[in-house]
């Protein structure tokens, strides 16, 4: 007897096209509607999530076989910034240029069909971090796209597209070891031991408290120098202000030359933002081109 699948029902595919009619990206929801898998051609599945029940029965709970015309492959990642990304994209990358063929990537010079028989949905359980790192690496592997032209291609279609920070600092390491796996890895590595941390958590935390430590500052120097009187203000050259102003710049000169290891986002904004200020401050010096140029 046929098992019947609980569907869930959804009158539209809300999965992101990467490359139209051939790979998207989306979430369980997607992967369970069976009417808009077979409407859009999707041939292949690819779920990035562990301990995730992709096709269940009619009770809503027992785990069933993937439903005919569907070959799937599940890898178990946790969602996490500690998660290893690199022991699963070899995998991932196998079965996806499996089911794409050796028409991947496409080539619009040649004026080459993309539009294959056969096409990809790779999904997590919300189509937001981890199915997004997969797909990110596989087009910078496969297409050497950059790493933020990847996640621009991806949010086009998929505008909620964000892996986490241990999944952007492993995939920045695989776009400066040229989409090498093996290397990328290496490298995680070695900048983990430079940092002297056992996770990129760590190096994020460290980051955004400097940035937010060094912005406390540039507002405290703010405060000090909105208490001065005009008079007082024009003659404060040698007030300790403007030195404390000048080595909250220098320091946040020193954090966004970073050229090295996992750049936080967050934190660099902090940062700029900060400077930004100290910046404006140093101009109402009453020697502001001396200390400047200093």
């Amino acid at each position: 007897m046929a098992i019947v699948l609980h569907q869930c029902q959804k009158e539209d595919f809300e999965a992101g096209w990467v490359e139209e009619g051939v790979l998207a990206v989306g979430s369980l929801d997607d992967a369970r509607s069976l009417a808009s898998l077979r409407r859009e051609g999707i041939t292949h599945v690819l779920t990035v999530a562990a301990r995730l029940d992709v096709w269940v029965g009619k009770d809503g709970r027992t785990p069933v076989d993937p439903p005919d015309g569907i070959v799937h492959l599940q890898i178990d990642i946790d969602d996490h910034p500690q998660a290893n990304l690199f022991s699963v994209l070899p995998e991932c990358m196998h079965f996806i240029r499996g089911a794409l063929g050796d028409s991947w990537p496409p080539n619009a010079e040649d004026g080459e069909d993309i539009h294959l028989k056969r096409a990809v949905l790779v999904h997590c359980a919300s189509g937001i971090s981890r199915s997004v790192a997969i797909t990110t690496a596989f087009l910078m592997i496969t297409a050497r796209m950059s790493l933020d032209d990847a996640l621009c291609s991806i949010r086009r279609n998929r505008s909620l597209a964000k892996p986490n920070i241990g999944f952007q600092y492993q995939l920045q390491c695989l776009e400066k070891a040229g989409g090498d796996i093996t290397a990328a890895e290496k490298l995680f590595k070695e900048e983990l031991k430079k940092e002297g941390v056992a996770g990129i958590a760590e190096v994020m935390m460290r980051q955004r408290k400097i940035a937010n430590e060094l912005h406390n500052r540039v507002d405290e120097a703010e405060e000090t120098l909105m208490a001065l009187t005009k008079a007082e203000r024009a003659a404060s050259f040698g007030h300790p202000v403007w030195a404390e102003l000048i080595s909250c710049v220098d320091a946040l000169d020193r954090e966004n030359s970073r050229a090295e290891g996992y750049i936080d986002r967050p934190a660099v904004v902090v940062r700029k933002s900060a400077c930004s200020k100290a910046v404006r401050l140093l101009e109402g010096c009453p020697q502001s081109r001396l200390v400047l140029e200093i």
